[in-house]
This record gives C-alpha cells, sequence and structure tokens, in this order.
C-alpha cells in the first residue's frame, strides 16, 4: 500500500511537472510572438518609467535614437525633445497616474525636435501598464506616429485654397454651411 501511495505521488509529480513545462513554454511562444509584432510596428514603440528611461522598444524607436534596438535600453526619451516638448510630454504621463483611471490613454501632437535632429511631427499615444508591478514606479506604452508627411500636404491644400480667387464653403447633406 505504501510502495503503491508513493508511485501514485510520483506519477502526479511528474504529470506536474510535464504540465508546467508545457505552461512555460506556450508562455515563451507568446512572449516571442507578442516581441516579434512590437517590431514590425510601422510606428515608435516605447515602455517607459516615470523618467522617461526606456525599459523596452522597437526598431523604429531605435532608428530614431540612431542605436540598434538592444542599446534602446535605459536612454531617455527626453534626448528625442526640446526641453519645453519633453516637459510637456512628462506631464501628459503625470496626468494619467493621477487619473487613476486604468483605461484612460492620452492622445496628442508633439514634434521631436530634439539635438541634432529635424523636427518632425508626431501623433503619441501614451497609457499607464497597470499590470506590472510599481515598485519602482509606473510604467507607460507609448506610441509615437510620424505624422510630418500628412502636416505637409495640409500645408499644400490651405496654400492653394488660399490661392483661389472664389469663396469655397462646405456643405453638410442638409444644403447648410458647414464650418467657416
Amino acid at each position: 500500500d505504501v510502495t503503491m501511495h508513493g508511485k501514485l505521488q510520483q506519477s502526479l509529480i511528474t504529470q506536474n511537472l510535464r504540465a508546467s513545462h508545457e505552461i512555460i513554454s506556450k508562455l515563451e511562444q507568446a512572449k516571442s510572438s507578442l516581441e516579434k509584432m512590437v517590431d514590425r510596428l510601422p510606428d515608435m514603440f516605447v515602455v517607459c518609467d516615470g523618467n522617461g528611461r526606456i525599459l523596452n522598444g522597437n526598431h523604429v524607436a531605435a532608428e530614431l535614437f540612431s542605436v540598434d534596438v538592444e542599446r534602446l535600453l535605459w536612454l531617455s526619451m527626453s534626448k528625442l525633445f526640446c526641453r519645453e516638448a519633453w516637459n510637456i510630454f512628462k506631464t501628459k504621463m503625470q496626468s494619467l497616474v493621477q487619473s487613476n483611471d486604468l483605461s484612460k490613454s492620452v492622445d496628442f501632437e508633439l514634434p521631436l525636435d530634439g539635438e541634432d535632429m529635424a523636427e518632425r511631427s508626431f501623433h503619441w499615444n501614451i497609457q499607464v501598464l497597470h499590470a506590472i508591478s510599481c515598485r519602482r514606479g509606473p510604467l507607460f506604452s507609448c506610441f509615437g506616429r510620424d505624422i510630418t508627411q500628412i502636416r505637409a500636404y495640409e500645408k499644400q491644400l490651405s496654400q492653394i485654397f488660399a490661392a483661389i480667387p472664389l469663396g469655397i464653403v462646405t456643405i453638410d447633406s442638409n444644403g447648410k454651411i458647414d464650418g467657416p
């Protein structure tokens, strides 16, 4: 009876080890797939702390910093901005922490205009990562989409319309003038 009980325990331990191994393998596959997806994003993506130190990022972020992806770790987001723009960016991050809304994110436009950089317009989305330990403070996921070319097209269109000597209006579906 004792040997049967011992064999049963050993069998349960073996099954638990196999199950644990299978779970760990699936988690590693999921992590690898997620990292590949982040690297393929056409926009800048970083995870940073409240001081802007980068903990993870993709290829677009690495290109903006002119480094390899492996060298992004601990670089400061502040290097991408002039002082005033960085203060705005940091204030947006702090406002998310103070809101205490787990699902809240903030969207805004802010140019990249750091030292030795040609100014580029970016649309930013920042969100607090709440599922991670906060012993070092909150972490943020930051997405940045380069909208420089869109702004250039907008400028061209406004110049074209400004040069037309006729009045141009926008009419809604009811036939009423919409906007200026």
